[in-house]
């Protein structure tokens, strides 16, 4: 498993930008602290999706609008890309055609197994936010 810099993500969550979440808070109508709660978790998550097979589970889909929403500030994007990942731009890449395909044959094929193969990556991505939670957080 790739290991990631703590020190990058003690760095990333420094990260504000006060467009994002006035034009989030205008689309969605959710309470600042809420708000900033989940621009917070789209941090944390960017974070993490440097490691291959993360994904953002149906329950958390609100992290991918958010993720979208900064994406639309594409300069600021840019310059976030590049001081946070060192990349001119962190891509946002959705499953493909195939991918969803190949679930699904999966899913008939062995509904079980998928399920299984589901959580299991589910449960990785949450264990893997609990840790960065507490070590924040200590």
């Amino acid at each position: 498993m790739q290991r990631l810099d703590k020190n990058q993500l003690t760095n990333l969550l420094q990260f504000k930008n006060e467009d994002i979440i006035s034009r989030f808070t205008d689309m969605y109508k959710i309470e600042a602290e809420e708000i900033n709660d989940i621009f917070t978790e789209t941090l944390k998550f960017l974070y993490i999706s440097q490691v291959p097979g993360v994904f953002i589970p149906d329950d958390l889909l609100i992290i991918d609008k958010m993720w979208h929403n900064m994406i639309l500030f594409t300069p600021e994007y840019h310059a976030f890309s590049k001081a946070y990942f060192n990349t001119p731009y962190f891509h946002h890449v959705p499953a493909s055609k195939k991918e969803k395909e190949d679930r699904m044959i999966s899913a008939k094929k062995d509904s079980k197994k998928a399920k299984e193969d589901y959580l299991q990556k589910l449960e990785f991505l949450i264990i893997r936010n609990l840790r960065l939670f507490r070590s924040r957080n200590r």
